[in-house]
C-alpha cells in the first residue's frame, strides 16, 4: 500500500522539481540579466592598424566656440576652381622654412609653410632624409604669386604649343588666384632629384624617396594630392598637402582622396577612428557658414576646420592626444 502511494505521488514530485528549477532560473535571470544584442557599427575601412567605424558618441561637456576666421584656417579646406577661397579668407601665420630650421630640410630659399606643416616635415626628416632624392620647391603663395605662376606656365607652353593650346594647358596646370591650395599655408610642391624611373606613370614613384613618401607620409599628416587617378587639384609638380595626423590616417584607412573623404564625412555626420582596435579619435561633421559652437569634455584635445563646402569638421581625441 505504501509502495503504491509513492508511485502515485511521483508525477507530482517531478512537477515540483521542474517548478523549483524554473524558480531558480528566474532568480538567476534577475541577478544576471541577459543583455540584448547591441548592433555593431559598420566598418568603413581599415589599414595598417587603423579602422574607421560608423557613428560616434554624442558630443557632451563644455561649450567651445570657434570663429569663422579660425575655421577657414583649418586643415580640411577644399580649394579648387569649383570651390574658390571665400573673400574673407585670411591664411594662418606662415614661416620661411630655411629661417625656421636652416638647412635641416632641403627647401629652396623663400619656400614658406605654416608652423605645423614644417614641424611635420622635420618629423619625416628624422626617419628618412629627404635630401636623398627630393627638394622642396614651392610652398605658400599669395593670390598675386599664384597668378604670376600661371603666366610663367603659359610662357613655357607658348614656346611649344599654339597660343590657344598653351593657354588651356596653363589654366589646367596652374589654378588661378583664389583657386589654389597653395594659398592655404598647408600645400607643398616637391621635385625629385637624381636618377629617375621615367617609365613610372605616377611621378611620385620615380625614385626611392618618392616611393617612401607615398607609403609613409600619411603617418605625419601629409597626403598626396595629384596621383594619376585624380588630377582635379590642378598642379604642374608633385603636390603634397598637410591635413594633420587624424585626417591623413583616416584617408589612408579609407583609401580616399580629400574630395571623397569630405563627401563621406558629410554623408555620415559622425565616425570613429580606432587605432589598434581602440577608439583614437571621433569626427563630427555639421553644416556651418559662420561661427561654430559645440561641446567637448574638459581638457580634451580637439581640432576644428571648415571644408569650404558649407560644413565644418570637429576632430576630438578619444583618449589623451592624437
Amino acid at each position: 500500500m505504501i509502495l503504491q502511494l509513492r508511485k502515485h505521488q511521483m508525477p507530482f514530485l517531478a512537477l515540483g522539481c521542474v517548478f523549483l528549477l524554473l524558480l531558480i532560473l528566474f532568480a538567476v535571470l534577475l541577478m544576471f540579466p541577459v543583455s540584448a544584442a547591441v548592433p555593431q557599427p559598420a566598418l568603413l575601412g581599415q589599414a595598417d592598424g587603423y579602422s574607421i567605424l560608423e557613428g560616434a558618441p554624442d558630443m557632451k561637456g563644455e561649450i567651445q566656440t570657434v570663429s569663422r576666421a579660425q575655421l577657414l584656417q583649418g586643415y580640411l579646406m577644399l580649394v579648387n576652381p569649383a570651390h574658390p577661397l571665400p573673400g574673407d579668407f585670411s591664411p594662418p601665420n606662415i614661416y620661411q622654412i630655411r629661417t625656421m630650421v636652416g638647412s635641416y630640410l632641403p627647401a629652396l630659399e623663400g619656400v614658406t609653410l605654416c608652423r605645423e606643416a614644417v614641424y611635420a616635415l622635420c618629423s619625416i626628416q628624422l626617419e628618412y632624409p629627404l635630401e636623398r632624392g627630393a627638394e622642396l620647391i614651392r610652398g605658400t603663395l599669395s593670390r598675386a604669386q599664384q597668378e604670376d605662376w600661371r603666366r610663367e606656365a603659359f610662357g613655357r607652353y607658348a614656346r611649344v604649343y599654339p597660343l590657344n593650346e598653351a593657354l588651356n594647358r596653363a589654366f589646367s596646370a596652374v589654378p588661378g588666384g583664389g583657386e589654389s591650395e597653395h594659398q592655404l599655408g598647408y600645400a607643398l610642391d616637391i621635385a625629385l632629384k637624381g636618377p629617375l624611373s621615367l617609365g613610372k606613370r605616377d611621378p611620385l614613384m620615380r625614385n626611392e624617396t618618392g616611393a617612401w613618401l607615398s607609403g609613409h607620409m600619411w603617418r605625419y599628416g601629409w597626403i598626396y594630392r595629384n596621383p594619376p587617378e585624380n588630377s582635379s587639384c590642378g598642379c604642374e609638380d608633385i603636390h603634397l598637402r598637410f591635413v594633420g595626423k587624424v585626417h591623413a590616417a583616416a584617408m589612408h584607412a579609407l583609401s580616399m582622396n580629400l574630395e571623397d573623404y569630405l563627401s563621406l564625412l558629410r554623408k555620415e555626420g559622425k565616425i570613429t577612428i580606432c587605432r589598434e582596435n581602440k577608439p583614437w579619435a571621433y569626427l563630427y561633421c555639421m553644416p556651418c557658414e559662420g561661427n561654430l559652437s559645440f561641446r567637448v569634455p574638459e581638457k580634451t584635445i580637439w581640432q576644428a576646420s571648415a571644408d569650404n563646402t558649407g560644413y565644418a569638421v570637429i576632430a576630438i581625441a578619444a583618449n589623451g592626444n592624437f
